[in-house]
């Protein structure tokens, strides 16, 4: 209670300001010289404690982008630049204001934000020009549960709850083991590393409570904001809503489609060849029937061994009818069929005594 300055009983005044204070044992860290990953046996390590103290600040922060817009996906916006808000004086501050109730903090979060000038000095409003605002709150433990959790129902008013519960639910997930928000890298690989990394030092320490309150808080409130004009109360003038259609596609890399590319111009090509063929009397049915039947070994065989009965020009039923069954045996050790041989006069002796002839066999 000391270090948080704030009782569970406090009013919700503007010096009232919500601070939690904890303790943070960094991620072990081997000292030995072994493999950081690896729990060996009589290993040693280290893990530095860290006292911290955490606050909710509101700011009003100056964002640089650029955004393609011929594509609705969020790798097209790139934020270039973010900066706090530069003002030329105290008056070009923003006017926060703060309800002003007079519940206790620990059963009541109030509303703040940015108000009009004209409600300065407004009844049940606490209002201060400034650069920013500390939120208020009690970090002390309270009967009510602000905690983000979907298993119990309060007001559902995300500015108001979301950036102090966030923070009592980073330090409840630590405590109550059934929770289920891993928050210290229990069953995740990735995170403990993340986490190791972060808590070598207590400058970067203080990273991970970052990390975890914008998680917790983009979770609760990301789409509260009511578009049915003021208060949600005029469905008559609601307010004008830019939405993008998402269309599902199948585009395709039309540079796999080269090898598929080559084949049809190839395909395509011989096409046209056997048509201007088939046009010019160059080539029909009869003569392509003549070139398929050159290929069949069979055929190929009985023309080669019996010419007499069997050529490339008859039909596949005439040649079916007496060549169909004939065996012919390619064997090494066996006799092949052949031709007899001719004898063909090559050339002469012109010697009167005696004539020379050679003898080739066709088949």
């Amino acid at each position: 209670d000391l270090c948080q300055g704030t009782q569970p009983d406090a009013s919700a005044k503007l010096n009232h300001t919500f601070v939690i204070c904890n303790l943070i044992r960094g991620t072990p860290q081997r000292v030995d010289g072994g493999p950081e990953n690896v729990f060996d046996d009589k290993s040693e390590w280290s893990s530095s404690l860290y006292a911290c103290a955490s606050a909710v600040k509101a700011t009003v922060k100056s964002v640089t982008f650029f955004y393609n817009g011929t594509d609705a996906r969020s790798e097209n916006l790139v934020v270039k630049e973010i900066k706090e808000k530069e003002y030329a004086s105290e008056d070009d501050m923003p006017l926060w204001g703060v309800e002003d109730s007079p519940l206790e903090l620990e059963v009541f979060q109030p509303i703040w934000g940015i108000v009009d000038p004209a409600y300065d000095k407004f009844q049940n409003i606490s209002t201060v020009r400034a650069k920013s605002l500390y939120l208020l709150g009690s970090g002390s433990l309270s009967q009510v549960r602000w905690e983000l959790d979907p298993g119990f129902v309060h007001r559902n008013l995300p500015a108001s709850i979301a950036p102090i519960g966030a923070f009592i639910t980073i330090f409840s997930s630590v405590a109550n083991s059934l929770s289920p928000n891993d928050v210290v890298g229990k069953t995740s690989m990735s995170l403990w590393l993340k986490w190791r990394d972060l808590s070598r030092s207590a400058d970067s320490a203080s990273t991970i409570l970052k990390l975890l309150w914008t998680d917790f808080v983009a979770s609760a409130v990301v789409g509260t904001k009511g578009v049915l004009g003021a208060r949600n109360a005029q469905p008559e003038h609601a307010a004008d809503v830019s939405v993008v259609p998402l269309v599902h596609k199948i585009r395709y890399r039309w540079r796999y489609g080269i090898p598929a590319f080559l084949l049809l111009a190839c395909m395509s090509l011989i096409a046209v060849v056997a048509a201007l063929s088939l046009l010019t009397g160059r080539s029909n049915i009869e003569k392509m029937r003549y070139r398929v039947n050159q290929t069949s070994l069979g055929r190929v065989l009985t023309t080669l061994f019996e010419p007499q009965s069997s050529n490339f020009a008859m039909s596949t039923a005439d040649w079916s009818k007496n060549k169909a069954e004939k065996h012919v045996d390619l064997g090494k050790n066996r006799p092949m069929a052949g031709l007899e041989p001719q004898p063909q006069i090559i050339a002469e002796d012109p010697s009167p005594e005696k004539t020379k002839a050679s003898e080739i066999y066709k088949g």
